[in-house]
């Protein structure tokens, strides 16, 4: 303990305004010099005033615990709000320098949108999932589904040109959302939406669903609803198409997805659940897809 206070006193001095001018070797130590939560009690014992220990944060490298808890243990050791609220500024700052610097960290700030992340000798990437535009939307069976009264379903499908995404990844993937709530955001992308349609804040507002991959025509296409009986409707892919996936809030905006069971290969898609909605019998609502492929390792 006395050793720790005699090296934060001679720091402080070697650092004063008004000593000389560091020296290379003085520069390099009070480079490499990290302040933490008990630096500051240790200061505040030593008896130096708040505009010394404010000047010290400011150029001197931190790295602050500032939650609840830690806040009040700095209260209680008697530190004043004025340098509390300094090292609430350093540790935020120093949170938004390292994100800046790791556009890999799923925690960082990241553009609204789908990332897929993966690992690969030990590197980390995260990587946005560009959407993708149905080329075209067709309806199949419409007129047999009106001569059997709706016995046999008339189906609406979304074709996708080529038969394999941009993106491939292992039968495992992890995803990441990012939501925040601007006017061009993923929260609402959903192109088209009719008036009163709400905004899609989680990922459980998506679907995760499977191509049906036609090699012939060489493009890929999604069942996105069906016309039934008496005009019974319904959205979005159903049965085998669809695959579960679990998803958890890591950071406010920022979710974590994960698949329940590993994917076999095939070509998958993210989409919004909400943007199939059937206007007298054909489907409106958004275009796109987060598409990607999956290929065993």
């Amino acid at each position: 303990m006395l050793y720790r206070i005699l090296a934060l006193t001679l720091t402080i001095l070697f650092a004063s305004p008004m000593t000389a001018p560091l020296n290379a070797s003085q520069a390099e130590q009070a480079t490499e010099e990290t302040l933490t939560n008990q630096s500051i009690v240790d200061l505040h014992e030593l008896g130096f005033g708040e505009d010394v220990v404010i000047e010290k944060i400011r150029n001197t490298n931190c790295a602050f615990d500032v939650d609840i808890d830690n806040l009040k243990s700095l209260k209680d050791a008697g530190v004043s709000s004025a340098i509390i609220s300094e090292m609430i500024n350093a540790a935020s700052s120093t949170k938004n320098k390292r994100t800046k610097e790791d556009p890999n960290d799923p925690l960082s700030a990241h553009e609204s949108g789908i990332y897929s992340y993966t690992t690969s000798q030990e590197q980390t990437t995260l990587k946005k999932i560009e959407p993708s535009r149905y080329n075209q939307k067709k309806t199949g069976g419409f007129m047999k589904s009106a001569l059997t009264y709706g016995a046999v379903k008339a189906k609406s499908k979304g074709i996708l040109t080529g038969t394999q995404a941009r993106l491939v990844l292992d039968s495992e993937p992890i995803f990441y959302f990012y939501f925040d709530a601007t006017e061009s955001s993923l929260s609402t992308q959903g192109q088209g939406q009719m008036a009163g349609q709400s905004t899609y804040t989680n990922p459980g507002e998506f679907i995760l669903a499977e191509f049906t991959v036609k090699k012939k025509k060489q493009h890929r296409e999604l069942v996105l609803g069906r016309i039934g009986a008496w005009g019974s409707m319904e959205t979005g892919a159903t049965g085998d198409d669809i695959h579960p996936f679990d998803y958890e809030e890591v950071s406010d905006g920022i979710f974590k997805v994960t698949t329940r069971e590993p994917l076999p290969d095939g070509e998958y898609c993210f989409y919004y659940a909400g943007t199939t909605t059937p206007i007298y019998g054909f489907w409106g609502g958004g275009d796109q897809v987060f598409d990607f492929s999956v290929r065993s390792r």
